[in-house]
């Protein structure tokens, strides 16, 4: 599933790499109603620097989640740079599949 990403300029202080959705579809099975997860890999923001993705692609960064009003879990995946937290829900999970919750080391932002 692919889907908006803010526009940013080159060179964005940060950047995000969400690695695991459990919102794609085939995710949920309703015969059994159990939620699985789906690796995707989505890049951003759009101004996310090359040497960024890199080091988020090779593992470094801060590990997120993002989740809706009732904290399902939507999507998993690793932040860096200069960020408050809530740069991949405004980016990407509010305006994709409308997450509006961040959570770093087990803590809401």
């Amino acid at each position: 599933m692919s889907g908006p990403v803010n526009s940013m300029e080159p060179g964005a202080p940060y950047g995000w790499f969400i690695y695991e959705s459990y919102v794609e579809e085939g995710c949920w099975n309703p015969r059994t109603d159990v939620t699985t997860s789906k690796a995707i890999e989505v890049v951003g923001p759009c101004g996310c620097s090359d040497e960024n993705e890199a080091k988020l692609k090779s593992g470094e960064g801060t590990e997120f989640e993002l989740y809706d009003d009732d904290q399902n879990l939507y999507y998993k995946g690793r932040l860096i740079g200069d960020f408050d937290g809530l740069e991949p829900c405004d980016d990407y999970g509010t305006p994709n599949a409308g997450a509006v919750h961040t959570k770093i080391d087990g803590e809401f932002v």
